[in-house]
């Protein structure tokens, strides 16, 4: 359960990374 949680967190900063990569792009281009 602990390491679920924890698989569960890192997805949820990927995205958020990966949404954040994406708006700067938009800014750029």
């Amino acid at each position: 359960m602990h390491v679920k949680k924890n698989c569960k967190l890192f997805f949820s900063y990927l995205t958020l990374c990966f949404y954040q990569f994406l708006f700067l792009i938009r800014i750029y281009i």
